[in-house]
C-alpha cells in the first residue's frame, strides 16, 4: 500500500476549491454591488435628485377671490409608530381667522 496520495484527486480537490471560490467571490461582488446601489439611491432620493409623482389631497374652501392668498399646511403621513414619515398627506388650505376679521 502507498502512502503517497494521489495526484489526480488532488488536482480535483483544488480545482473544486477555486471554482466554488470564484463563485463565492462572484455572489459577494454582486452582493456589494447591490447594497451599494441601494444605498446610493436612498441618498440621491433624500437629497432631491430623484423626482416622485403621486397624487395629493387638497382640501379647501371654494370662496376664493381671483388673486388672493391664503395660508396653507402640509398634513404629513405617521407611520405605525405614530411618528411623520416625512411623506405628505394633504394640503389643508381652509378658510382661516383673516377671513373673518373686520377691520
Amino acid at each position: 500500500m502507498s502512502t503517497t496520495p494521489n495526484k489526480s484527486v488532488d488536482e480535483g480537490l483544488v480545482r473544486g476549491f477555486k471554482i466554488v471560490g470564484k463563485g463565492f467571490l462572484y455572489l459577494l461582488g454582486v452582493i456589494t454591488a447591490v447594497g451599494v446601489g441601494i444605498a446610493e439611491y436612498e441618498s440621491l432620493d433624500q437629497k432631491g435628485y430623484i423626482p416622485h409623482d403621486r397624487t395629493l389631497d387638497v382640501y379647501m374652501t371654494s370662496n376664493w377671490l381671483v388673486g388672493e392668498n391664503r395660508i396653507c399646511w402640509v398634513v404629513f403621513q405617521k407611520g405605525a409608530d405614530g411618528k411623520p414619515t416625512g411623506k405628505f398627506d394633504s394640503l389643508q388650505c381652509p378658510a382661516g381667522e383673516t377671513e373673518n376679521r373686520t377691520t
